[in-house]
């Protein structure tokens, strides 16, 4: 298995604004599934006093609920099978 690093912040950071925040993003659904993830994951964050924690995520795919953990602070560990 390979071992890749990257920073969360230069992740979310540098996906170009028409995919976090215009209906035409590059990527199909990318847009749509991020806005999706917006309250389920604000909500969770809240009630379980996650901001700044360090959350682990498994099969995290393109990571649209990680985007809003990184936007409360949370250190991010994710792991996907290529």
């Amino acid at each position: 298995m390979s071992l890749y690093q990257v920073s969360a912040k230069e992740y979310f950071d540098k996906l170009p604004s028409s995919v976090k925040y215009s209906k035409k993003a590059a990527f199909t659904g990318t847009y749509e599934n991020i806005q999706k993830c917006k309250v389920p994951i604000t909500n969770l964050v809240q009630r379980f006093k996650l901001e700044n924690k360090h959350i682990i995520s498994l099969a995290c795919g393109t990571a649209f609920e990680e985007f809003w953990f990184h936007s409360f602070g949370c250190r991010l560990t994710l792991l996907q099978q290529l």
